[in-house]
């Protein structure tokens, strides 16, 4: 049996180059993207409820949710029950670049943890390319998961429940600071850290410390 002090973990990462590209924030309007592929296991009903009242309540503001990969059709019947394909952008799939420009051209970012058994686990790469884009990240899924403990390690968003109403609050407060100034970049470099660059140091390490 392994001890578990001999046992160390190194994440995917993100690979710097990809972001070799000019960013931008949308200044016309508020774009909160999705990517990667959505499927009726992803439960985001508190979330388009919550967009929902912003979007009737920030009359003055226009709200675009882009998904870009494959959306489900029991997820396309929520966006619709909530009264927001108007507000939606289906992109379809594209390239890994042409997906790595439209984080770079949104406002925030959203990422789900599907709601299945022993899901605390799960850790979709492009968390790592989510924190690299600078954006204030939304994360749906059980509090407790290992996607929110990177966001809150980076300081780059935050973690809601899939039934936690909270997320509107959180919502309203980005869409009044993108008022404010549309840049809603996330200032500190913690991300760094998961680079693929630095993280084949951590693996150079290691190997070096066991050999």
């Amino acid at each position: 049996k392994i001890k578990a002090d001999k046992i160390s973990v190194i994440p995917n990462g993100y690979d710097e180059a990809d972001f070799d590209m000019p960013t931008s924030f949308p200044d016309k309007e508020f774009v909160i993207t999705y990517s990667g592929t959505i499927a009726d296991l992803y439960d985001i009903d508190a979330f388009l409820k919550s967009l929902k009242v912003l979007k009737d309540e920030f009359t003055d503001v226009p709200i675009k949710l882009r998904f870009v990969g494959k959306v489900s059709e029991g997820i396309k019947q929520k966006i619709k029950e909530n009264d927001l394909l108007e507000n939606c952008e289906f992109t379809g799939y594209v390239s890994h670049k042409e997906a790595v420009a439209y984080l770079l051209r949104s406002s925030i970012l959203l990422i789900v943890i599907p709601k299945i058994e022993n899901n605390e686990g799960i850790v979709p790469g492009k968390i790592f390319e989510y924190l690299a884009a600078k954006r204030p990240v939304v994360c749906i899924g059980p509090e407790n998961c290992n996607v929110g403990e990177f966001i809150t390690e980076c300081e780059s968003g935050s973690t809601f429940d899939y039934g936690n109403n909270n997320v509107e609050t959180y919502l309203r407060e980005q869409i009044l600071k993108w008022k404010e100034n549309p840049s809603l970049q996330i200032e500190n470099d913690k991300h760094l850290k998961y680079s693929r660059r630095m993280l084949t140091g951590k693996l150079a390490q290691i190997i070096n410390e066991i050999s």
